[in-house]
């Protein structure tokens, strides 16, 4: 039995359309993360400005995060909610701090975990849980400034 030009073409166009299922369906559960085990913490701001969703959430430097999603606070119109999601290898105290720091003009405003020291037992935040959460008004660059952590040419110049 003879297969036409007809025949052939709907067999790769058949096949072109499960592939592209496959890819938009791994696609879609990587991106959401249904195999890693993730906790979500909530934080209150005043101000959110330059904050967007997706954004990372790190801890001197090291991504354990991202920003979830972001709303009005429904308790208080005047405030932000920030949901977090982190890793769940990570455990946090209860009294981390969220602040909202500014990476500058290409990297965005993202959010640093403050945490005094590690966490055990009921001394760490759970599922759900709120942290506090403050704004840093200068971006990480100036405060590495003024702790001397980058040299410019026109600092070396100075001294």
């Amino acid at each position: 039995m003879s297969t036409s030009k007809s025949d052939n073409f709907r067999s790769g166009l058949l096949y072109l359309l499960v592939f592209a299922v496959l890819v938009g369906a791994f696609l879609y559960l990587q991106k959401n993360d249904w195999f890693t085990n993730n906790n979500t913490f909530k934080v209150v701001y005043d101000d959110v400005s330059g904050l967007s969703k997706g954004a990372a959430v790190n801890v001197r430097g090291v991504k354990i995060g991202k920003i979830k999603d972001m709303y009005v606070n429904p308790d208080n119109p005047n405030t932000i909610v920030a949901e977090i999601k982190i890793k769940g290898k990570y455990d946090i105290p209860k009294d981390a701090v969220a602040a909202i720091a500014s990476g500058g003009l290409i990297e965005g405003n993202f959010i640093i975990l403050e945490m005094k020291g590690y966490c055990s037992g009921d001394y760490c935040a759970t599922d759900g849980d709120y942290l506090k959460g403050r704004k840093i008004f200068r971006s990480v660059h100036a405060r590495m400034l003024m702790k001397r952590q980058i040299n410019f040419p026109w600092m070396i110049l100075r001294k």
